[in-house]
């Protein structure tokens, strides 16, 4: 994760559970955008583990899409994430 030497960082992490409008659209809103958008985690937490930006979802302003995406047919409504991000 490319975060400036000596600066304080401050983190945000929160746990969302995808929406049946969410997983219709395959995406969703964080709640602020990232300010480092490589420090963005995505970890599903049932059973799915850490996920990957450009792997498995693509980070779009502060939209996560996963259309075309290793996501794409796995992640469903009612999947719980925790999102970590500076």
């Amino acid at each position: 994760m490319a975060v400036a030497p000596g600066r304080l960082t401050i983190w945000t992490t929160y746990m969302h559970t995808v929406s049946p409008t969410e997983a219709a659209e395959k995406k969703f809103i964080l709640r602020s955008q990232p300010k480092v958008a490589s420090t963005l985690m995505v970890d599903v937490l049932d059973g799915g583990g850490t996920v990957i930006s450009g792997t498995h979802f693509s980070l779009v302003g502060s939209e996560i899409h996963w259309s075309g995406f290793e996501l794409d047919g796995t992640l469903a409504q009612g999947d719980r994430l925790r999102i970590t991000y500076a």
